[in-house]
């Protein structure tokens, strides 16, 4: 029985006022894991997601976090992200691979990822973290970055790169037909609006050509 019962804290069993203040896992594609107090497990649909909390996505996975009235989070295959902090306030660090962000209508939205922060309130944004470098692409709303003592302003339409080993942060605009198979599923699934860079129509031209 206390097996069970460390068991069940940890998963979450018995949390039921965080249920209802959680973000809680909406939908999951393949195997998605939560590591929590030291211990790892496979994430199922609805699990809530706590401060502190480090989830991942292996090969041919997917992970979506949130709801309406939250921060939606969608992660890609081979993506890892730390809640670093819960509340009236939300961040959370990309370790590896990308995250897709839906922060509209939001306020106190961080992102971290190679020691740059990224504020996030009212946007949509995809923040990836790859060896050597980072690279957040705005889709709609603005942003601010900062890393060491520089800070940047980024706009629908505009990538941001950082380099590890340097601490310049370039400013670039994209244009849609660069973006990724799983970036163009992610705008076209949270339903972009006339404030976005690029249209369902532009998004799917890209597919079709």
């Amino acid at each position: 029985i206390c097996s069970i019962m460390v068991v069940g804290s940890v998963k979450g069993w018995f949390d039921d006022e965080t249920k209802e203040k959680g973000l809680s896992v909406s939908e999951k594609t393949g195997i998605a894991m939560v590591e929590r107090s030291g211990i790892a497990y496979e994430v199922s649909e609805e699990d809530v997601v706590r401060e502190a909390d480090k989830l991942y996505t292996k090969i041919a996975s997917t992970l979506k976090l949130g709801d309406a009235d939250r921060v939606r989070i969608s992660l890609d295959a081979n993506a890892e992200i730390l809640i670093t902090k819960f509340g009236e306030a939300f961040s959370f660090e990309v370790l590896h691979g990308e995250a897709f962000v839906d922060a509209r209508g939001k306020t106190n939205v961080t992102a971290i990822s190679s020691n740059t922060k990224a504020t996030l309130d009212g946007a949509v944004v995809s923040v990836s973290t790859q060896a050597g470098s980072s690279m957040v692409y705005v889709y709609e709303g603005s942003i601010s970055l900062t890393r060491a003592e520089e800070t940047v302003t980024a706009d629908a339409g505009q990538v941001v790169t950082v380099v590890i080993n340097s601490d310049k942060m370039k400013l670039a605009d994209f244009k849609v037909n660069s973006l990724s198979e799983d970036q163009i599923t992610n705008l076209i699934k949270c339903g972009m609006d006339e404030t976005s860079c690029f249209s369902k129509t532009n998004l799917e031209k890209v597919r079709t050509d």
